[in-house]
């Protein structure tokens, strides 16, 4: 049901049982893969992503549980603990199914979302004013491979840190010639936590400082000015466009326990661990 959830296939075959005075501790090799087709636990991907050969891997050991949260010291049923390398995992199957790759045809700049065009790009970049003032513009964004969680703290103490690394962000003409205009490579990172709603986790990720965000022009034919484009221009636009690429992270989904619902008391992190405590409720 995860991986059906997911569009995703997800095998977690157990490796260990452990008992001990604190409960029962279910050890499994999960695995998360994309598979391409229109059943369950499978996805069509969009044209532009990508097929990725690998994800990260880290040595991480396996969490140990405590009598209580270890934030909170509550009392709690149920501990759900992921790796960030299944994560990685999921993320890399994700990718490949179109997670990242999207268009965006209007901006918010501070007064509600606006269309894109060369008169509104002309307040970013003046270049721009060579094209009639309505003449419609996208952004195009791809990534060339999946974000990467890393299990240590966000820039403002978030649980942890995801990281994005050459995701090709275009600037298009929008009126059937599909001409490129601009091209730069981006790599960002950003603080993320973890929140607790019905039947799963959401990701929250913090807007990442433009100091975080690193762009590299690749293809720029109005010859607008580079340095500016990579020191002023971009970053604070790409740090706009977080919210929207937020979105497709989506949650991950968790399941019912002998038809119980779980109850959320905290999301911790042990080690390379994302943990989840929770308690079972009718």
């Amino acid at each position: 049901p995860v991986g059906n959830a997911l569009s995703i296939d997800f095998s977690a075959p157990l490796w260990d049982v452990l008992e001990d005075t604190n409960g029962i501790t279910f050890g499994s090799d999960a695995k998360f893969v994309s598979s391409v087709g229109n059943g369950p636990g499978q996805c069509q991907p969009p044209v532009g992503a990508p097929n990725l050969t690998a994800s990260l891997a880290v040595s991480e050991g396996t969490p140990t549980f405590p009598a209580t949260t270890p934030v909170g010291h509550v009392p709690y049923g149920v501990a759900i603990s992921i790796s960030s390398e299944g994560f990685n995992q999921m993320l890399k199957a994700q990718t490949e199914c179109g997670l990242l790759v999207t268009s965006i045809s209007s901006l918010d700049l501070g007064t509600g979302a606006v269309p894109l065009t060369a008169s509104v790009l002309s307040i970013i970049m003046p270049e721009f004013a060579v094209y009639p003032p309505a003449t419609p513009f996208r952004i195009d964004v791809k990534p060339t491979l999946a974000p990467i969680i890393v299990a240590t703290a966000g820039p403002a103490g978030e649980l942890a840190t995801l990281k994005l690394s050459h995701l090709l962000v275009s600037i298009v003409k929008n009126d059937g010639s599909n001409l490129e205009v601009l091209r730069g490579a981006v790599d960002a990172k950003m603080g993320m936590n973890f929140t607790f709603v019905t039947g799963g986790l959401n990701f929250n990720l913090a807007t990442p400082l433009n100091s975080d965000i690193t762009v590299a022009v690749l293809k720029n034919i109005l010859g607008v000015n580079e340095a500016a484009l990579e020191q002023d221009v971009l970053p604070p636009l790409i740090a706009s466009l977080i919210p929207s690429l937020a979105g497709g992270l989506g949650s991950f989904p968790l399941p019912e326990f002998l038809g119980l619902q779980l109850s959320g008391l905290e999301v911790a992190r042990s080690g390379e661990f994302m943990t989840l405590y929770v308690n079972l409720a009718p």
